[in-house]
């Protein structure tokens, strides 16, 4: 069986909850396989380019059969290839041997980050569900009323094909009226809704080791911290008295501050701090570093400004990955609490 699994906006955790429904089939005894036809990060492995999701999603799930090798990579080599004439490759045609159907086996197809994404190379969500062809289960995260009309949309588009969608990233203070006005509106629309998943700091978290990779950062002290987790981004430019009060209304975060500002930087060192990012390589006071290390803090040093260092960060919370195995942990948690398994195999004849 095949399951697409698509997407309202980009980010709106597709991967989070492809795993996590893996997990549990595995769990229940399928054989389950994860791919891509549409690559986002190419990475080399067993003599091809492959997929980066891809490749850990299938350590995860413990996947027997290999998974495909994208059709085509989202990237802008590619994009400019197909633009120009060269790439005049007819990707449709090549679905059905992408993800043919093998008996007992579940592949879960995860698409691009919106329902148009792949349109130059003919590969919207539509035409995956139709030529591989595939079930789709819609991930959607919560943004007010704006989500009814992108969701009953894709309903006209899909028909049939559209097995159900989940609910992602609702805020708490919303859960009550999702439950009480939206779903019930979406399923007389005929939209299954298979759950409704609460906003988590976990999910949206990166490890330090993270912002080092990405920051190319240096690392001063606690180097064996770095799969500690960062919930939160702090910038640090105010008077140290400030930036007491202001660090103490946030948890497990990253503080970004000059080198040079020993005040803030103890300031951040006295409140639920998992590292500290330190920017124009000036390097910290050794009562700075002996604190951290007293902490247990990992304390990073970059090259760029502030405002670089903290655009960069911000993009990376906009991407986050599983490679911890603290999401895996929560994801699998969320989906037992707020997930109808139940329904959800009886919808796709599991």
């Amino acid at each position: 069986m095949n399951l697409l699994i698509g997407s309202t906006t980009p980010c709106s955790g597709k991967s989070a909850i492809a795993l996590g429904l893996g997990l549990r089939l595995r769990a229940a005894g399928r054989q389950v396989v994860y791919a891509k036809p549409l690559g986002t990060i190419a990475v080399e492995a067993a003599g091809q380019w492959r997929d980066a999701d891809c490749v850990l999603m299938n350590e995860y799930l413990g996947a027997s059969v290999p998974p495909p090798v994208p059709l085509v990579f989202l990237d802008r080599a590619s994009v400019r290839r197909r633009l120009s004439g060269e790439d005049t490759v007819d990707y449709r045609e090549r679905l059905p041997d992408f993800a043919p159907e093998e008996p007992g086996l579940v592949r879960l197809i995860e698409g691009a980050g919106t329902p148009q994404e792949g349109a130059v190379f003919e590969l919207t969500l539509q035409v995956l569900a139709e030529q591989l062809p595939a079930r789709v289960l819609l991930v959607c995260r919560y943004e007010e009323d704006l989500v009814i009309d992108q969701l009953l949309i894709l309903r006209s588009q899909l028909g049939n094909r559209l097995a159900g969608v989940i609910l992602n990233d609702v805020p708490v203070d919303q859960q009550e009226d999702v439950g009480s006005v939206l779903v019930p509106f979406l399923e007389r629309q005929r939209i299954g809704v298979f759950g409704v998943l609460p906003a988590d700091t976990t999910l949206k978290s990166v490890s330090v080791g993270e912002l080092v990779g990405t920051l190319g950062a240096e690392v001063l002290c606690c180097r064996e911290r770095l799969d500690q987790m960062v919930e939160s981004v702090h910038i640090g430019a105010m008077s140290g008295s400030a930036a007491l009060k202001y660090f103490r209304n946030a948890v497990n975060k990253a503080v970004i501050t000059g080198g040079d500002r020993t005040d803030i930087q103890l300031a951040a060192l006295e409140t639920s701090t998992t590292c500290l990012v330190l920017t124009g390589y000036l390097a910290p006071s050794q009562m700075v570093l002996a604190r951290a290390e007293e902490l247990q803090v990992p304390v990073l040093t970059v090259g760029h400004d502030t405002l670089a260092t903290t655009e960069i960060v911000d993009r990376l919370f906009g991407q986050a990955r599983f490679r911890e195995s603290a999401k895996v942990d929560r994801i699998q948690q969320l989906l037992d609490r707020h997930f109808d398994f139940e329904r959800f195999e009886k919808v796709l004849g599991l």
